[in-house]
């Protein structure tokens, strides 16, 4: 398995937005061309990090379950797994959703395209197609 340094820097960037966030205010980060998905507020971070690891690995296979073979918007693929897990999870932010998608990437369970810190500029796959 290789882990493209796009998708690394990305799963970085994630954590130190976070960081900041949990320290002040949401912000929006501007990336070169487009502006990146809004960072999480701090009570979506306290919902975060209350998760417990059944529960991530349930999100994770929903997200799983959204992706095709066939390249799909990752926005899209983070929607349709909000909405089935809605009440499962309310108020649990899609930036989370995404960052879940990145991880799923960085494991070899996705491929992805474009920048991933940006949902909607970005597409995923299941691996292998």
């Amino acid at each position: 398995m290789r882990i493209t340094a796009a998708v690394l820097l990305a799963a970085m960037e994630t954590v130190a937005v976070a960081e900041r966030v949990a320290r002040g205010a949401p912000e929006k980060i501007m990336s070169e061309e487009h502006e990146l998905d809004t960072a999480p507020t701090p009570s979506q971070l306290i919902t975060i990090k209350n998760l417990t690891p059944d529960q991530v690995r349930r999100i994770d296979e929903v997200l799983l379950a959204q992706a095709v073979p066939q390249w799909r918007k990752a926005s899209g693929v983070v929607g349709f797994a909000m909405k089935q897990l809605r009440s499962e999870h309310p108020g649990l932010p899609d930036v989370y959703y995404a960052g879940r998608i990145s991880v799923l990437v960085a494991a070899g369970k996705l491929e992805s395209k474009g920048d991933l810190r940006r949902m909607r500029f970005s597409e995923v796959r299941l691996s292998g197609s």
